[in-house]
């Protein structure tokens, strides 16, 4: 079985990276729908994360066949993880802290706390991004295999940022069971939208 490629001759598998900084420079004046397309997705992760603060959606129970559990969910992930494997690591990440910034500040941490909590959502993007190169995954994942390694991952990253959750509960002072409601609906609910 021969492998895919694409017409320039490389292996067509693992995400794509294209130089940020580049992007936006005169010079490359065809870039410009994609430019549009990531600050219009810039603009829509950190919108809905306005939503979810406002809203707040962080840990929600929910009881499934007489298992009770909580979810959190968070749409610019999704956005951002997508940016990320469509364009590269950093186009994911920007808007990624942005978003997560923002989402702090409404919560009511300061801006340092914030700051800091808002490297969470790039952080579980780099994991994911990186896994697919290192473990070089296709985005479309067409094997059982590529989905199983994929799903490990995932639980990783989701573990990783949930760290962050800390600060979220820190800020907010909650207690003992309101705290591992966030940080259960965390990961389960990264675990469930990736």
């Amino acid at each position: 079985m021969s492998e895919r490629r694409y017409p320039h001759g490389l292996p067509e598998s693992g995400p794509t990276w294209w130089p940020f900084l580049p992007a936006f420079t005169p010079g490359h004046p065809g870039l410009g729908q994609v430019r549009r397309i990531w600050v219009a997705a810039l603009v829509l992760a950190v919108a809905l994360a306005v939503f979810e603060a406002v809203v707040d959606l962080s840990g929600i129970p929910i009881t499934v066949a007489g298992v009770g559990f909580s979810v959190s969910i968070y749409p610019p992930l999704v956005i951002t993880v997508l940016l990320a494997l469509w364009f590269g690591p950093v186009w994911g990440a920007i808007p990624a802290w942005a978003a997560t910034f923002v989402s702090g500040l409404i919560a009511g941490m300061t801006v340092s706390v914030a700051a800091l909590f808002a490297t969470a959502t790039p952080l579980e993007v780099m994991i994911l991004w990186g896994s697919f190169v290192i473990l070089d995954l296709p985005p479309d994942l067409p094997r059982w295999r590529h989905l199983a390694a994929f799903s490990g991952v995932v639980v990783v990253a989701s573990t990783a940022s949930s760290l962050a959750g800390l600060l979220y509960i820190d800020s907010r002072q909650l207690d003992l069971l309101a705290s591992q409601r966030i940080w259960e609906g965390w990961v389960i609910g990264d675990v469930l939208q990736l």
